[in-house]
């Protein structure tokens, strides 16, 4: 990223639109790992250039950086898509057919995300941040042998994806798992036996649980529920409405659920509708994944923490902000909604 940045940012505005969508070139690494490379990054960035913490200038930083590692999970189908499309054996999702079909309005989005954040700081455009960059590019050490074959697992894993149900069988899953295996195989060592003991598993049994509340919620019919309070709102509107009304559903159930548990709870009943109003099923459900990435509070996205953590975020600043990407969010997905999907 550094070497992305240094080479192509002759300003601060140039920076900020690179550290924004840099993030969106990094399809195998997981959300979680993004967060920490671009909150590191972030951290710099601000430290270099001497911004006070909270300052309009920090915040934009840290609000690219985030956009950066979260805002991309819409991109890439083992991110999110994966959970919904798991649900659904008679639907099946490639992850190239996910990248082509949710990735570019996830894009257009992410680009009209941090636009708004370069607007946010409109006096310091011209700010010049080249030779910090070159400077902390110049501090990197060289690639060490972990490293390399960490490199090479990753792009292994990208092969696997763009090859599902061309040349093997495996699905997501299975490819994260075998990678994940192939960092503790003798000779590779990218992970040790004290790596695998430090790993904290609650994280495990929060995702369990998160996915466990759709089960519980088909299981005493409140999917059904879900699903004819939902009908009214779908059939009475025709163009692009279904997929904007799918949209508002991921986005605001972001507001009571977390988002696995909406996955969970809401893709089964959406699904049905879709196929009981003959409406494209895969587009609907990327309409409401797509809905899922829109939050307003940190604790809609717990990720969010590792940026408000560092203190340099204004929590007001971003809150406002966040505000105004819903709003564009959605108005971007009825225009996508109207020309492509309907």
């Amino acid at each position: 990223m550094l070497t992305i940045l240094a080479r192509f940012s002759r300003s601060f505005l140039a920076m900020l639109f690179l550290l924004g969508l840099s993030g969106a070139v990094l399809p195998v690494i997981p959300m979680p790992a993004r967060c920490v490379l671009f909150v590191s990054l972030g951290v710099t960035i601000c430290e270099e250039l001497h911004f006070e913490k909270k300052s309009t200038a920090a915040t934009a930083v840290m609000l690219a950086a985030m956009f950066s590692a979260i805002g991309t999970g819409a991109m890439f189908l083992q991110d999110g898509g994966v959970y919904i499309f798991s649900q659904l054996p008679d639907t099946p999702m490639s992850w190239t057919g996910f990248f082509f079909r949710s990735g570019l309005p996830a894009f257009v989005i992410l680009t009209a995300s941090v636009s708004l954040v370069v607007l946010m700081v409109r006096d310091r455009w011209n700010l010049p941040v080249r030779s910090m960059l070159r400077e902390q590019y110049e501090k990197l050490p060289p690639m060490s042998a972990p490293e390399k074959k960490l490199l090479v697992i990753l792009l292994l894993m990208l092969l696997a994806f763009i090859t599902i149900n061309r040349t093997h069988g495996l699905n997501i899953a299975m490819i994260l798992m075998l990678a994940a295996l192939l960092l503790f195989v003798p000779r590779v060592n990218v992970l040790s036996n004290d790596d695998l003991k430090a790993f904290n598993h609650s994280i495990v049994f929060m995702t369990c649980g998160a996915m466990s509340i759709g089960i519980a919620a088909s299981h005493v019919q409140a999917t059904q529920l879900i699903k004819e309070a939902l009908i009214p709102l779908f059939g009475a509107c025709g163009g692009g409405f279904p997929f904007l009304i799918s949209f508002l559903t991921g986005l605001i159930a972001n507001f009571f659920l977390t988002p696995l548990a909406a996955i969970s709870a809401l893709t089964l009943p959406l699904h049905e509708l879709a196929a009981e109003l003959a409406l494209p099923v895969e587009d609907l459900l990327i309409a409401f994944n797509l809905g899922l990435d829109q939050y307003l509070f940190p604790y809609e996205m717990t990720l969010i923490f590792f940026f408000t953590g560092t203190g340099y975020m204004n929590l007001s600043t971003m809150t406002r902000l966040l505000g105004a990407r819903m709003v564009v969010s959605t108005l971007l997905i009825f225009l996508i909604a109207a020309v492509f999907w309907s």
